[in-house]
């Protein structure tokens, strides 16, 4: 028979007024170690300080805190939702010290002997079920009546082996407990270095990745340019070779003057008036000056070349966009180019001559990656500045046929 941890006498005894409270908790852990639970008799261990939980109910990964009520049927004190409120009031300020718990499935549970609890306590369960629920387990007291106990010298003291088991069984699971957190941590750190890894692998390849296409464009850029000065050289070079046919079709070879003489017939000699002073008349003729004549040579004048815009930029037009012979452009309606990609430069270049001598209203020009630039006005300079960090942003400029570029330029919604 087992003693109570208050007095020592064995149960019942109604000398002890905390016996029949014992004697509860004790039959409720012994129905839950029935059932595959391990029980923590918090009451007994904690003593006033239990925080009005009894047992503590533990199973895998799911923890229950118990109040155990041993109420008789004829009891004055019933209980109403006002002790519910308080016991569940307690156990928010237990779990609050007791951090360990965070990791398993809590609940609360309320074991009375007899059914005491009026109708406020019974809605306020039923209304949070979630949280707390109800158990009326029954308790026998003939099995638990005193035998005769045996003189005070007779008694054998023995250690209270089951309270110690009890505090060592609560000491194993508060262990047990630190070291899931501390494996459940080094997990969660593992996890997160883990993904640092990769995430940072990923921007390496996708940096390398960026890298790559900026270098293919520089060389595609070249490559055209060395393509266009290629052609620019052997347009040179045939024109050197027919300039010799052109000098011979447009030059005229040298020749002498020689003035034709007059001739008169019988008739307009005999009708020519009669000079009676001769030498008034040579007086009077004008000295003829020799004409002398030079070789001419036709110069054909030069076209300037413009540089036709890269794949980068999108030019647009309501007709058919024709290239002349200098790589400007033509249309019978407005052309107008759109730009959606990165800038080469992200800082653009203001007040240069070169700018200001197109004779045109931009002052600033930004490039982009194939070495186009696009002109504009200083008013925007701030926005193609920020060109880069914008998103879904779209640069429109107008074309002009004189220059061959592009300005006017502005930056809109795509």
């Amino acid at each position: 028979m087992a003693r109570c941890v208050t007095c020592g006498q064995v149960y019942y005894s109604k000398e002890c007024p905390k016996c029949k409270g014992n004697a509860y908790e004790e039959y409720v852990a012994e129905h839950f170690r029935a059932q595959g639970y391990t029980v923590v008799e918090h009451g007994k261990l904690n003593g006033v300080a239990d925080r009005s939980i009894d047992l503590i109910l533990k199973k895998e990964r799911e923890i229950t805190l118990v109040q155990c009520k041993n109420y008789k049927l004829d009891t004055r004190h019933k209980i109403n939702h006002e002790k519910i409120k308080a016991f569940v009031g307690e156990t928010a300020f237990y779990l609050r010290d007791n951090p360990m718990y965070e990791n398993y499935t809590l609940k609360l549970l309320y074991v009375v002997s007899n059914p005491v609890l009026e109708q406020s306590a019974l809605r306020f369960i039923n209304s949070h079920s979630e949280k707390i629920a109800y158990l009326h387990l029954p308790f026998n007291v003939a099995s638990t009546t005193v035998q005769p106990q045996p003189e005070p010298s007779q008694i054998r003291k023995r250690p209270n082996a089951y309270a110690h088991n009890t505090r060592r069984q609560a000491r194993v699971d508060v262990v047990l407990s630190r070291n899931n957190k501390n494996k459940e941590a080094f997990v969660i750190m593992l996890l997160i270095f883990g993904v640092i890894g990769i995430l940072s692998y990923l921007g390496s390849q996708y940096l390398s990745h960026v890298k790559q296409l900026e270098m293919a464009k520089q060389q595609q850029v070249l490559e055209n340019q060395h393509r266009l000065e290629n052609e620019r050289a052997m347009a040179r070079q045939q024109a050197q070779k027919r300039k010799p046919a052109y000098q011979s079709r447009y030059v005229s070879p040298g020749t002498h003057y020689v003035p034709k003489t007059k001739t008169y017939s019988n008739a307009q000699v005999n009708n020519a008036p009669i000079n009676k002073n001769p030498y008034r008349t040579l007086l009077e003729k004008e000295p003829q000056t020799k004409k002398s004549y030079t070789s001419t040579q036709t110069v054909r004048p030069q076209t300037k070349q413009y540089v036709k815009f890269s794949d980068n930029i999108k030019l647009k037009s309501t007709s058919r966009i024709t290239t002349l012979s200098d790589n400007r452009l033509a249309s019978n309606a407005p052309i107008y180019g759109t730009y959606s990609e990165r800038l080469s430069v992200s800082t653009p270049v203001c007040g240069k001559r070169e700018v200001r001598d197109i004779g045109l209203v931009n002052e600033c020009y930004v490039e982009t990656y194939g070495s186009d630039r696009l002109f504009f006005k200083k008013s925007w300079f701030n926005e193609f500045a920020n060109y880069n960090q914008l998103k879904h942003k779209q640069i429109e400029c107008d074309y002009s046929k004189k220059h061959g570029i592009l300005h006017n330029c502005k930056i809109w919604n795509g």
